[in-house]
């Protein structure tokens, strides 16, 4: 059974485990943790409007990281 085809409504154990999993080109078995602490960004203008909420994307990793907003979506799907 492939994720496009799950049964609903899903068990929140399915929930927990196949909600937001990010995967990456790498093809990785389990979702990558992303451990860094900031992101490089493409240029000066595009950090500023990412440091000031005004464009999406990661810059610092205690304003959000691919890892919590995977986590954060989870916990969301179980309430």
């Amino acid at each position: 059974m492939t994720e496009k085809n799950l049964p609903e409504p899903l068990h929140l154990d399915t929930l927990a485990v196949r909600t937001a999993v990010a995967k990456s080109q790498y093809g990785e078995n389990s979702e990558a943790l992303y451990l860094t602490s900031s992101f490089v960004q493409p240029n000066a203008e595009t950090a500023a409007r990412r440091f000031a909420g005004e464009e999406e994307g990661y810059t610092y990793s205690r304003f959000g990281n691919p890892t919590v907003t995977s986590m954060e979506q989870r916990l969301a799907a179980l309430e």
